[in-house]
């Protein structure tokens, strides 16, 4: 893995995980975690898009090949 200051990416693949995702700043620590079990613990801060609202939420990891994250709400 390679950090950089925009992304975390696997050298030889396609593998990248965006260091900010809806304008929360990722720490090291959480995108470790997500790598090796899945999922994040709940984190706080996200911006929404459509509404320009935060929230929180849990990141998934959706594709282990692209790195695609995707978001699980607590119910």
């Amino acid at each position: 893995m390679v950090v950089r200051p925009k992304l975390f990416a696997c050298i030889g693949c396609e593998f990248k995980i965006w260091s900010t995702v809806s304008e929360k700043k990722l720490t090291s620590k959480q995108v470790e975690t997500l790598i090796q079990k899945g999922k994040t613990s709940e984190i706080k801060g996200f911006i929404s898009r459509k509404t320009g609202k935060p929230f929180s939420a849990i990141l998934v990891l959706q594709d282990k090949t692209s790195g695609k994250v995707g978001f699980e709400f607590k119910g």
